[in-house]
C-alpha cells in the first residue's frame, strides 16, 4: 500500500503542475491578410497578465487555429515575419475571431542569428540537425540521442516520450520497416537536414481522424545533395590489441540512393573490435506481426556488465544486408529486404551462484570458456497499398539459422564439456485489409499466420545429449466493422485464433473463437473507449505422443474488459488512463511433464494440464511537451496483479538444479513507475535529461519446502547532458545509478541491496580546420567495496575533410582486464568476474564514394 500511495502522489503532483490554474475554454478563429486570404504558419501565443505563456498554436494552410486552454484574463498575440504583430485581449463572450494581419516594412541590419533548434507545425515537430550535432557525431543516431523527447536504446530502438516509434521514414518512405537501426546507425549526420517527429501518427490514410494512435513516427529529411543520387562510404580500420589475438579490423562498405520513386540501402560490415553489428538487423517494431516462437534452449550467453558490450565482447562478425523499395504507384510500394549474419564470439568468465531457495543456500562455482557461432539468414517482402479509403498490407517473412555454442566449464572443480545447437526455421505471412466508406464506417480483415520449426540439441552436465523436436504453428484472424453515429464509434470484431505446439511427445492445441464489441465517444478534448473480448477457448493436451483417447481437454469462457480514457489537457499536455484484464494460457513449454533441460545444468518439469493465467493492469500515461521552450517530460505509473502463477519446487541433485511445477499457485503484485524530463537550452546548445524509475514485484517461492514471500525492488536514476560551451569544444556525459534489493518477508534477514553507479564523460576539441581530439572516460563502481573502482579512458585524434577522414584511436589505455559485479534475483545471488578487452589501437580511414 505504501508503494501505491507513492505512485499516486507522484502522479498527482505531475498532473497538477500542468493543469491550468483557472477554468479554460476553447477559442478558435482565422488569420487572414488584407486580401482576406488565409495565412499559414502564423504564431499564436496566449499569455496571462504576468506574461506567462499559457498555450500556443500555429495557423493551418487555410489560416484556421484552435486554442484549447484559454481562460481568465489573457492576451493573444499573433506574429508573422513581415507583418505587424497584433495582440488581442481574450473575451470569454466571444469564442471565434477573425484576425487581419497588415504587412510592414523594416530595414535589415547586422544581427546575430541563432538557428531554431525545434519548430512545430501541427502534429509535426522538426528538430534541426545543425542545432544538435556536435563535432564527434557521425551517424544520425548520434544526433538523435541529444534531441529532447527522443531516446536511443543500446540495441538501436528509438522512442519518443518513452514510447517506441511505430515507423521510421526516410524522405517520407518506409524503406527499413522494423530494421531501421541499419539506417540510423549508417546514414551520416552530415547528409541530414532535420529529423521530424510525426506525433499521434496514423500510417493508414483511411483511418486518420477515425482510429487514434498515441505513438509517433520519425521522418529523416535529407539535404538536397543527398537526394536522388548514389552516395556511399568506405571505412577501413586496422589495428593491434595487447594480450589477445593481436590483429584488429573494423570495415564498412555502404551504398545508398533515396529517390522519390526508389530507395535502397546496401551494407557490408565486419569487425572484431567488440562492436555488436547484429542489432542492426534486429526487428525493433512492436507491431502485431508474427515473430516466431522462442526455443526452450538457447546459445550459451554469459551476459556481461551493465556497460557497453564493446568493453567485454571478443567477436568476429560479418554482416551483409540489402534493402530496396519501389513506388509501384501513387499510393503503393514494394519493399524487399535480405540479410545474412556470421558472428563468432568467445566468452571467458568466472562466477558463483548462491541458491537462496534451497536449504543451506548452496553455492555453485563456474569457470566458463565458451565459443558461440551465429549463422543467420532472413528475408522479407512487403507490399503496401495506402489510398484515401482503402489500405492493403502484405508481409511475407522467412528466417533460418545454424547457431551453435561449444566449449567447456569447470563446474565446482569438475571439468564438463558444453554444446548446444538451438536451430530455428520460420516462415510467416501477415495480411491487413481495411476500407473506409464515404460515411466514415470501417471494415477490416487481419490475418497473421506463421510456422516455426525448432530442432535442438543440448549436451547436459551428466554427459547425455538431449534432443528437442519442436513444431509450432499459429494463426490469428479477425474481421471487424466500425460504425459512426455522430461523436460515437461502435465496433464489432469477430475472430478465430488457432495455435499448435509439439515438444517431443507433448502436443498442445488451442482454438479460440471470440467476439469483441467496443464503443468510443469523442467529445472536445476527451475520448473514452470501452471494449470487451468474449472468448470461447478449447485447449487439448496430450503427453503420449499419439493423441491418446485420454488426452486432457479444457473448455473455458474468457471475458477480457478494457477501458481507456484520453484527455488532451492542453496543447502541451496529455493524459491517458487504461484498465484491462487479460488472459494468457500456459503453452506447451509450461505444460510438458517430461523433464527438459533448459541449460546444461538446469532442468524443468511442467504442470501437465491446461491452465490460464489472468492479469489485471491499471496504467496511466502523462506527457508534457513544449517545443517553444524545448521542454519534454513523461510519467508512466503501472500496477499489475497476476493471478495463477505456477509455484515451483527447487532441488539441487548431482549438480543439476531441478525446477518442478507443484499444484500450488500464487498471485503477484507489481508496481512500475517510469519517468523522464528533458530540456534544451540555448546557452551553449545544452540538452539536459533526468530520468528514473521503480520496479517492485512480489513473488512466492518454496524455500526448503516452506512457502516464502519475497519482493524484488529495482530503483534506477539517470542524468545525461550535452553542450558546446565555446566554439570548437563539445562535452557529453551521463551518470546512472541502480539499486537492487531482495526482501524475504518470512526470513529473519534480507539480502543487502546491491548498488551500482556508472559515469561517463566525453570531451571533444576542434582547435582548427578539420582536426578533432577526443577523450572519453568511464567509471564504474558499486557498494561492494572489495571490487574497487573500474575506470576506462579512450582517446583519439583525427582529421576530417569534406570527402575523407583519418583517425587514430586508443581504447582502454588504463588497461583494466577484469570486472566484478553482483546481481540479485528472487531465487539467486550471482557473482561474476568478466574478462575485459585489453588496450587496443586502431587506425581508421573513411572515404565518401
Amino acid at each position: 500500500m505504501v508503494m501505491v500511495r507513492i505512485i499516486l502522489l507522484c502522479f498527482s503532483l505531475a498532473v497538477s503542475l500542468c493543469l491550468p490554474a483557472q477554468s479554460s475554454a476553447v477559442f478558435s478563429g482565422k488569420v487572414v491578410d488584407t486580401s482576406e486570404n488565409g495565412m499559414y504558419g502564423v504564431n499564436i501565443v496566449v499569455y496571462n497578465e504576468s506574461g506567462r505563456q499559457l498555450c500556443y498554436a500555429i495557423s493551418d494552410a487555410e489560416g484556421n487555429f484552435t486554442l484549447k486552454s484559454v481562460g481568465g484574463i489573457a492576451y493573444i498575440r499573433f506574429s508573422f515575419l513581415g507583418y505587424e504583430t497584433q495582440t488581442v485581449k481574450y473575451n470569454p463572450a466571444v469564442n471565434k475571431v477573425v484576425v487581419r494581419m497588415k504587412e510592414t516594412s523594416f530595414q535589415l541590419r547586422e544581427v546575430s542569428v541563432k538557428a531554431e533548434r525545434i519548430s512545430e507545425r501541427g502534429d509535426t515537430l522538426t528538430y534541426s540537425v545543425a542545432g544538435f550535432k556536435q563535432i564527434q557525431d557521425r551517424s544520425i543516431a548520434d544526433v538523435i540521442r541529444k534531441m529532447p523527447g527522443l531516446e536511443v536504446k543500446p540495441n538501436g530502438s528509438i522512442s519518443y516520450q518513452g514510447k517506441s516509434i511505430n515507423h521510421f521514414y526516410i524522405e517520407g518512405l518506409d524503406l527499413m520497416g522494423s530494421q531501421y537501426a541499419q539506417a540510423s546507425n549508417n546514414i551520416s549526420a552530415d547528409k541530414v537536414e532535420s529529423v521530424q517527429v510525426l506525433e499521434n501518427h496514423q500510417a493508414v490514410k483511411s483511418l486518420r481522424d477515425i482510429e487514434f494512435s498515441d505513438k509517433a513516427a520519425l521522418n529523416i529529411v535529407l539535404k538536397d545533395d543527398a537526394k536522388s543520387v548514389w552516395t556511399g562510404l568506405a571505412d577501413i580500420g586496422l589495428g593491434w590489441a595487447e594480450k589477445s589475438d593481436g590483429f584488429l579490423y573494423e570495415n564498412r562498405l555502404k551504398g545508398m540512393n533515396f529517390k522519390k520513386n526508389f530507395q535502397t540501402l546496401l551494407l557490408y560490415k565486419n569487425t572484431n573490435t567488440g562492436t555488436n553489428i547484429a542489432d542492426e538487423i534486429l526487428s525493433l517494431s512492436d507491431l502485431l506481426e508474427y515473430r516466431g516462437e522462442a526455443n526452450i534452449i538457447s546459445l550459451l550467453d554469459l551476459g556481461g556488465p551493465a556497460f557497453d558490450v564493446e568493453r567485454y565482447t571478443f567477436n568476429k562478425s560479418h554482416l551483409l544486408s540489402g534493402n530496396w523499395l519501389w513506388r509501384t504507384g501513387k499510393d503503393s510500394d514494394l519493399r524487399i529486404q535480405a540479410s545474412g549474419l556470421f558472428d563468432s564470439e568467445e566468452q571467458l568468465r568466472n562466477s558463483s551462484t548462491t541458491y537462496l531457495d534451497l536449504d543451506g543456500s548452496p553455492v555453485i562455482t563456474e569457470d566458463w570458456n565458451v565459443e558461440s557461432r551465429r549463422k543467420e539468414a532472413k528475408g522479407e517482402i512487403t507490399y503496401t497499398l495506402n489510398k484515401e479509403r482503402t489500405y492493403l498490407k502484405s508481409i511475407s517473412k522467412v528466417y533460418s539459422d545454424w547457431n551453435v555454442s561449444h566449449g567447456n566449464i569447470l563446474y565446482n572443480d569438475r571439468l564438463t564439456a558444453l554444446s548446444v545447437k538451438p536451430y530455428k526455421r520460420m516462415v510467416s505471412e501477415d495480411l491487413l485489409l481495411s476500407h473506409t466508406t464515404a460515411g466514415g464506417n470501417v471494415i477490416q480483415f487481419n490475418s497473421s499466420t506463421g510456422y516455426t520449426r525448432l530442432p535442438g540439441q543440448l549436451l547436459t552436465i551428466n554427459g547425455n545429449i538431449q534432443l528437442l523436436d519442436m513444431d509450432l504453428f499459429s494463426s490469428k484472424n479477425h474481421v471487424q466493422y466500425k460504425k459512426k453515429f455522430g461523436a460515437l464509434y461502435f465496433e464489432n470484431m469477430v475472430g478465430f485464433d488457432s495455435r499448435y505446439q509439439k515438444i517431443n511427445s507433448t502436443d498442445w492445441k488451442l482454438q479460440q473463437l471470440y467476439w469483441s464489441p467496443s464503443v468510443s465517444l469523442k467529445h472536445k478534448e476527451h475520448e473514452l473507449t470501452a471494449k470487451a473480448k468474449v472468448s470461447y477457448v478449447n485447449q487439448l493436451l496430450d503427453n503420449s505422443g499419439n493423441w491418446a483417447a485420454d488426452k486432457l481437454r479444457s473448455s473455458d469462457l474468457w471475458i477480457e474488459p478494457n477501458l481507456n480514457w484520453r484527455w488532451e489537457m492542453s496543447p502541451t499536455s496529455k493524459l491517458i488512463l487504461d484498465y484491462r484484464l487479460t488472459a494468457d494460457p500456459y503453452d506447451a513449454k509450461k505444460l510438458v511433464t517430461e523433464p527438459l533441460f533448459t541449460s546444461y545444468a538446469q532442468c524443468t518439469v511442467g504442470i501437465g494440464e491446461p491452465e490460464t493465467q489472468f492479469a489485471h493492469s491499471l496504467s496511466a500515461s502523462f506527457t508534457y511537451r513544449n517545443p517553444l521552450y524545448g521542454l519534454f517530460a513523461y510519467l508512466r505509473p503501472v500496477y499489475i496483479h497476476n493471478k495463477g502463477n505456477i509455484l515451483y519446487s527447487g532441488e539441487l541433485d548431482s549438480g543439476v538444479y531441478n525446477m518442478v511445477a507443484t499444484s500450488g499457485r500464487y498471485n503477484t503484485d507489481s508496481y512500475i513507475v517510469d519517468g523522464r524530463i528533458a530540456k534544451n537550452f540555448f546557452w551553449a546548445n545544452t540538452t539536459l535529461g533526468i530520468g528514473g524509475g521503480v520496479n517492485s514485484s512480489e513473488s512466492q517461492i518454496l524455500v526448503s519446502g516452506v512457502l516464502a514471500k519475497n519482493r524484488m525492488n529495482v530503483y534506477n536514476a539517470s542524468l545525461d547532458y550535452s553542450l558546446k560551451p565555446v566554439k570548437g569544444i563539445s562535452i557529453q556525459g551521463e551518470s546512472k545509478m541502480m539499486i537492487c534489493n531482495r526482501q524475504e518477508k518470512t526470513a529473519p534477514y534480507n539480502e543487502s541491496a546491491v548498488i551500482d553507479w556508472s559515469h561517463s564523460l566525453g570531451v571533444n576539441f576542434n582547435p582548427a580546420g578539420g582536426w578533432i581530439f577526443s577523450m572519453n572516460n568511464e567509471i564504474y563502481h558499486s557498494n561492494e567495496k572489495s571490487f574497487g573502482v573500474n575506470s576506462f579512458c579512450d582517446i583519439s585524434v583525427g582529421y576530417k575533410s569534406k570527402k575523407w577522414e583519418l583517425s587514430l584511436v586508443a581504447d582502454n589505455i588504463i588497461g583494466n582486464s577484469v570486472y566484478e559485479q553482483v546481481n540479485v534475483s528472487s531465487i539467486t545471488r550471482f557473482y561474476s568476474m568478466t574478462r575485459l578487452r585489453p588496450r587496443e589501437y586502431l587506425m581508421k580511414l573513411s572515404v565518401d564514394l
